[in-house]
């Protein structure tokens, strides 16, 4: 309750001090305040109270002027495709979340993702985006309906809060994917550049395990390019993956889902250096793409953090 009062606090003034607001959550955001929070840190309402109310209707409002006007006229044939792969990829998300399958936020997922690609033409639609949708979806829905991931919850929504919802998650998406945009664009060359760099990084601070992989003839690609293409939304439960977003959103200018999650991709290689070590080939493909976090602590998430702000500031300091 101490650590939600500070949030309360800090957000009852006047004008947000969005340094404070950082730097209080860079180790987790109490929940009840998680979507304000996230909507201030990443410059979607301003920092000024008495603001924040219309500049939330404003860009409701010119979200779904421009979604209804792009997709109005149907769809190319290019535009069709995209829309498919939108659909296979909703249909392949996480289980654990069964509100993600109701028809009326799969719809509203689609229209989004495919209002980006139609919007941004240099990326499209890439897979792993309909991932970086959800931990927008869960906070965004509990600033409505709290603390249910059940289906029945989206039944209490109106069109127009679902309205509200849609907009919110794509302006959101949208500043996520400016911050990351190499990571999408054509050959995908940002997570190329950042496999480079977790080697680098595993071989400076980890030697036995970046050994233990040449050995192996392990290449990083091979296990940890769905680290960088979803930012690690996939190797925890959703509960956790947003204390750890809370870290990532807390950075300036999303440099977090760049930086940040680099840091915390090389963290996870040391806390699991024992069992990387004691495994051969096919073991250890098996063992990093399904990494065993499914009965992580809050704490463990933070120590995952903590150990990459080390990271961070040891390379920071070079």
């Amino acid at each position: 309750m101490v650590h939600l009062q500070q949030f309360i606090d800090i957000l009852s003034k006047d004008f947000v001090n969005k340094r404070q607001l950082s730097k209080l959550s860079k180790n987790g955001i109490a929940k009840q305040v998680r979507g304000k929070v996230w909507k201030i840190l990443i410059g979607y309402i301003p920092c000024e109270t008495n603001k924040q109310k219309e500049n939330l209707h404003n860009k409701r409002k010119d979200y779904l002027l421009m979604t209804n006007k792009l997709l109005e006229g149907g769809l190319t044939l290019n535009e069709e495709k995209c829309e498919e792969q939108i659909i296979k990829d909703l249909n392949r998300l996480t289980r654990d979340i069964p509100f993600l399958f109701h028809n009326k936020i799969q719809q509203l997922m689609k229209r989004l993702l495919l209002t980006y690609a139609i919007k941004h033409p240099a990326s499209g639609y890439v897979q792993g985006m309909s991932d970086m949708v959800v931990p927008f979806l869960v906070v965004y829905i509990d600033e409505y309906y709290f603390g249910s991931y059940e289906q029945k919850v989206i039944d209490m929504f109106s069109q127009t809060e679902l309205d509200e919802l849609e907009a919110d998650v794509y302006w959101s998406f949208c500043w996520i994917l400016q911050s990351i945009q190499s990571h999408y664009t054509y050959d995908q060359p940002g997570i190329h550049h950042e496999l480079k760099e977790l080697e680098m990084l595993t071989k400076r601070y980890n030697k036995r395990v970046d050994e233990h992989f040449k050995q192996l003839n392990m290449q990083y690609i091979q296990f940890a390019f769905r680290w960088f293409n979803c930012c690690l939304i996939r190797e925890f439960p959703i509960n956790l993956s947003l204390i750890l977003w809370d870290g990532y959103i807390s950075e300036p200018n999303g440099n977090g889902f760049e930086e940040l999650n680099l840091y915390c991709c090389c963290s996870l290689l040391e806390i699991f250096s024992t069992n990387i070590l004691q495994k051969d080939f096919a073991e250890l493909i098996v063992f990093l793409q399904n990494l065993p976090t499914k009965n992580w602590t809050k704490n463990d998430i933070q120590q995952l953090l903590l150990k990459a702000y080390a990271i961070y500031t040891m390379e920071h300091l070079e």
